[in-house]
């Protein structure tokens, strides 16, 4: 896998970043770019999920939201107090 640390290192800051996906073999490069990202930051995978069924199937929508609720609840207000 090429190295993208140029191309998301200066665009991902101190931002909080969660992201979610179905199949491994389809997320290859979102890991690589939570990889390369700062902290906080988190990186799910919805069992038997697919690409499409995260925005389409209610069940894995729930679970991609839910995952990222909790996540931005607990991160974002942190990263607001110390700002």
């Amino acid at each position: 896998m090429r190295d993208l640390t140029l191309i998301v290192a200066p665009n991902v800051g101190s931002n909080a970043m969660d992201a979610s996906i179905g199949r491994p073999e389809t997320g290859a490069l979102t890991k690589e770019f939570v990889d390369h990202a700062s902290e906080p930051k988190e990186f799910v995978e919805i069992e038997c999920a697919s690409h499409v069924s995260l925005y389409d199937i209610p069940e894995d929508v729930d679970r991609a939201t839910a995952a990222m609720d909790a996540f931005f609840r607990n991160h974002v207000g942190a990263l607001k107090a110390a700002a």
